[in-house]
């Protein structure tokens, strides 16, 4: 009788058959599941929530085997807060952080066991640990644990996704394919705004997706100002135009015109729906990153302006009542504190002073993380210029962060994101080094969506961080897919150097005389 040989037991397994295992082990799991469930379901009154529960353990063994489908579905999750949704409408216990941890898991299992590749952590990711080592060490020093360590935990939650996206966008389709989901996203969510505020119907918030409180619009004057499924129409603006220049430049440089028209249909209900929320950064950060897209892709200049003149004239009669008045009041951002008329600008300018005296106070490590808020009170009842005598946030990321984790935050909080936009930028160097320039507007619709994001929120502190998250994952991702890419072309350069040099050799020694 025919035997292996001993080497081939010593062999190690290649990785269509660890798929192939796999595959088996989930048939296997699958089916005690379904007869172990069938029994419950006989025996127990609750079968509804027997048949709940397999399905939930059936999903979470196929995103522990397919972590990039987890990766689509946790980032819609997060971008239209379902676990806010679940767990305020319906009581259901917030399901992201166990998210997190199939996932990781699923990577982990993915690249170690099948691919055997290594994790991706280089100094970017590293300057990202070190912020969350100073966070935790301004909580520690402040000696408020209670509510800073929660934050500290969601900290550590976020930077798993960060993980998760970087380890899993390192493949091309991956990475286009979650660009495309973000886009998608901000555009549903966008429509349903869109469709509330054209109708004025706000009975249906559509399990939350589109609220739409009642907000100041100018002094003496309230509307219905939208918030997505978050709770402020500042922040939700903020997420959409984070997603904008991604959406933006699909429709300059897709070269379908299926795409380029979904991606056109995108960037529209992503603008409108930003105007709904009269957010006046925003609004000031489409039309900058509208004509920085213009400058960087060499378009007409003269007529894009004419363009955005003539869409902005026919528009006017249907704009939002008021919104041409509030962002009037943009003029009183440069009066002094004492002679403003409108209560935002007394409260931001109240919530910066306060902010650069807290920071005075805890020079070094800052009040504590997420502490602003709480020791608010304490400052502004001294100046006198804000009299909502309530906690507030900073409205200013950078002010809050000198605040509240001092100047060893502040240091690395700006090493963070400089090494971010430096990964951008060697990611779109190499790019065009090996000849893919096709990916650079991928890369550059990223690098303009993060700076959107931080340049409004010198507005705005960081509620609803975790949707930096996201393009911060995004962005890193980028540099991993471009060193893979380059490792690549490298051993395809090789290869064909390999292939070459015999038949250079013969060749050279057929026309060698002296040979």
């Amino acid at each position: 009788m025919a035997s292996l040989p001993v080497g081939a037991l010593r062999r190690p397994l290649n990785t269509e058959t660890k798929r192939q295992l796999l595959r088996a082990a989930v048939v296997v799991i699958g089916a005690l599941i379904a007869m172990g469930m069938s029994a419950a379901v006989g025996t127990s009154p609750d079968g509804a929530l027997v048949i709940g529960f397999a399905i939930a353990a059936v999903g979470a063994i196929y995103m522990i085997l397919r972590p990039s489908f987890g990766m689509i579905f946790l980032v819609i999750m997060i971008y239209f807060d379902f676990s806010n949704i679940l767990e305020v409408g319906f009581g259901i216990p917030s399901a992201n952080k166990l998210l997190v941890v199939l996932i990781v898991v699923g990577v982990i299992g993915t690249r170690a066991i099948i691919h055997g590749k290594p994790l991706v952590i280089r100094p970017t990711e590293g300057a990202i640990i070190l912020y969350g080592f100073v966070i935790a060490l301004s909580i520690f020093a402040s000696g408020l644990l209670e509510d800073s360590l929660k934050q500290l935990l969601d900290f550590a939650k976020d930077f798993a996704i960060i993980l998760i996206i970087i380890q899993l966008c390192d493949d091309e389709k991956i990475w286009k394919r979650l660009q495309w989901t973000m886009i998608i996203l901000a555009a549903f969510l966008s429509l349903l705004t869109c469709y509330t505020m054209l109708t004025g119907d706000t009975s249906n918030n559509f399990l939350g997706l589109a609220r739409s409180p009642v907000h100041e619009i100018t002094a003496g004057f309230d509307s219905i100002r939208p918030t997505g499924p978050l709770d402020d129409p500042n922040f939700y603006a903020q997420i959409l135009l984070m997603v904008f220049p991604l959406a933006a430049y699909r429709v300059v440089d897709e070269k379908k015109t299926f795409s380029r028209g979904f991606a056109l249909v995108c960037s529209a209900l992503i603008v409108a729906a930003i105007i709904f929320t009269y957010s006046r950064s925003a609004f000031i950060m489409i039309i900058v990153i509208s004509f920085v897209i213009v400058f960087e892709r060499k378009m007409n200049v003269y007529k894009f302006a004419a363009l955005g003149l003539a869409i902005l004239v026919g528009a006017t009669p249907i704009l939002p009542a008021g919104y041409l008045a509030r962002m009037a009041t943009l003029t009183g951002a440069a009066e002094g504190a004492d002679t403003q008329t409108e209560a935002s600008f007394r409260g931001r300018s109240s919530e910066a002073q306060v902010a650069v005296l807290m920071f005075l106070d805890y020079p070094l490590l800052g009040a504590g993380y997420s502490n602003f808020e709480e020791n608010y009170l304490k400052y502004s009842t001294q100046l006198g210029i804000d009299d909502r005598l309530q906690n507030r946030q900073a409205h200013n990321l950078y002010l809050e962060a000198a605040a509240e984790t001092g100047v060893i935050g502040l240091f690395a909080f700006s090493l963070m994101y400089l090494l971010i936009f430096r990964s951008l930028w060697i990611a779109r160097k190499q790019l065009i080094q090996i000849g893919r320039r096709d990916l650079v507007p991928w890369i550059t619709g990223l690098a303009f969506g993060l700076l959107g994001y931080l340049l409004t929120s010198i507005f705005l502190h960081d509620d609803y961080v975790r949707y930096l998250r996201l393009m911060m994952g995004l962005a890193l991702s980028a540099s991993a897919l471009s060193e893979a890419l380059v490792r690549q072309h490298n051993q395809r350069q090789t290869h064909r150097a390999l292939v070459a040099a015999p038949h250079e050799g013969l060749f050279s020694s057929k026309t060698n005389p002296n040979s």
